[in-house]
């Protein structure tokens, strides 16, 4: 399907862990495998391994502990993105029947009692050719880890032959299996922001941050049209560029103007609109009273990125809906700050701040089944399809406020068919 809608959001850390519940066999090890939420079209994908030895009556410690894992149809491994480097390259199989890579690291470590090993490595998402996996597709990634308690011993893997990669049952001690699912999307949105262990004092004219956004097209095809959305909380000022105070006092007596107080944004971008809301909220958000800030950056070409960078702070009070949101002001406005105080309590204030960009992908993407979710959108009469994306905060502190980069997360709000029925 070509001309599909397409939304990327933010999602907080590298890592979402989207798995099924560890499955284990006789032993103790645990095991978990993560991945990111979403990949570009074409792009990298990272995974972590993950295998444990909780403490538990009857507990051994667990040895020449060895990992496998099933990259996807479409996704290989790319050499030398093993981390931590003593784990070394993996072995590499290839399964004859659906082309997929199979990868083994044998013997990477022990395990004592209570210990955790994680392995990370990246993979290539292939986004042209037979292989492609099309924009609205899904990734899924099976791994497994294994170990001995018997310290002579190593897991062993076939090493030719339709089975070759699976673990010999009669090799291991301990053994358990998992998978987890990333979404294949056309957008890409990172945010950050620069305090120092991500906490933001409160204090709208003497601790303003710069916040940054920026929005990456895949770099198969282009995607046009798109726009960025960031909400900020209620508890969250925008100040847009730093050069306007909207307000008609000050925030309290003898504070300056904010024009005045707030340093400029060199590079900011205009928003094309600025409103204070408290409905229609993206699917997920919680209730409440949101600056939403919308950028229109027009087409992007396959690779293209564009940043956003706009100041904001946190007042003494939270935003309240104004009288008359349709003429209100609401860029560097403190007149609709009478809400709660912002000041924190017993403990650190988290404040969480959502950002999306949207716009319609010009290749190909995974076709809708008959089946699908009543989640996602069906096509229109032009044959155009709406994904709605995850949704995933970057959390910011107040008034020790912290705030984090992110890495974006767009995931099709029901999960799209596996490429043999997309």
């Amino acid at each position: 399907m070509v001309g599909a809608v397409v939304t990327a959001l933010l999602a907080t850390g590298l890592f979402s862990v989207l798995f099924t519940a560890p499955t284990a066999a006789a032993g103790t090890i645990q095991f978990t495998t993560s991945a990111d939420e979403s990949v570009l079209q074409g792009g990298e994908v990272g995974y972590k391994l993950t295998a444990s030895n909780p403490s538990a009556p009857g507990a051994e410690p667990q040895y020449n502990l060895s990992f496998r894992d099933v990259l996807p149809a479409g996704v290989t491994y790319v050499s030398g993105s093993v981390s931590p480097d003593s784990f070394g390259e993996p072995v590499i199989y290839t399964d004859d029947l659906t082309g997929r890579q199979i990868l083994v690291w044998q013997n990477v470590a022990d395990l004592a009692i209570d210990q955790t090993v994680d392995l990370r490595f990246r993979a290539a998402v292939a986004g042209t050719g037979p292989a492609a996996r099309p924009v609205g597709d899904t990734l899924v990634n099976e791994a497994g880890a294994y170990s001995n308690e018997d310290p002579r011993l190593m897991p062993r893997f076939e090493s030719s032959g339709p089975t070759a990669g699976q673990a010999i049952l009669t090799s291991y001690s301990a053994g358990a299996t998992n998978q987890a699912s990333t979404a294949v999307t056309a957008l890409e949105v990172r945010k950050s922001e620069p305090s120092p262990e991500a906490e933001l004092l409160r204090g709208v004219h003497d601790h303003s941050t710069v916040y940054t956004l920026t929005v990456t097209n895949n770099g198969i095809d282009p995607t046009n049209g798109v726009t960025a959305v960031d909400y900020l909380p209620a508890s969250l000022e925008f100040l847009g560029c730093g050069t306007t105070d909207a307000s008609a006092a000050v925030e309290y007596p003898g504070a300056p103007r904010l024009d005045a107080s707030t340093p400029d944004v060199p590079s900011c971008r205009t928003p094309a609109s600025v409103t204070t809301v408290d409905s229609d909220l993206p699917a997920g958000y919680p209730a409440g009273v949101y600056t939403r800030v919308e950028w229109a950056l027009g087409n992007l070409a396959p690779g293209q990125s564009i940043t956003i960078e706009y100041r904001a702070g946190i007042p003494m009070r939270a935003n309240e809906m104004p009288a008359d949101p349709a003429t209100f002001v609401s860029t560097a406005n403190l007149d609709n700050n009478t809400g709660d105080p912002t000041r924190e309590g017993t403990s650190e204030a988290s404040i969480v701040n959502r950002a999306r960009a949207e716009g319609r992908f010009q290749g190909t993407t995974c076709p809708a089944r008959r089946t699908c979710s009543s989640r996602r959108a069906r096509p229109t009469p032009s044959r155009s399809k709406t994904w709605r994306c995850r949704r995933s905060p970057i959390a910011a502190r107040s008034p020790t406020s912290r705030s984090s980069a992110t890495r974006s997360a767009c995931a099709p709000a029901s999960t799209p068919p596996p490429p043999t029925s997309c």
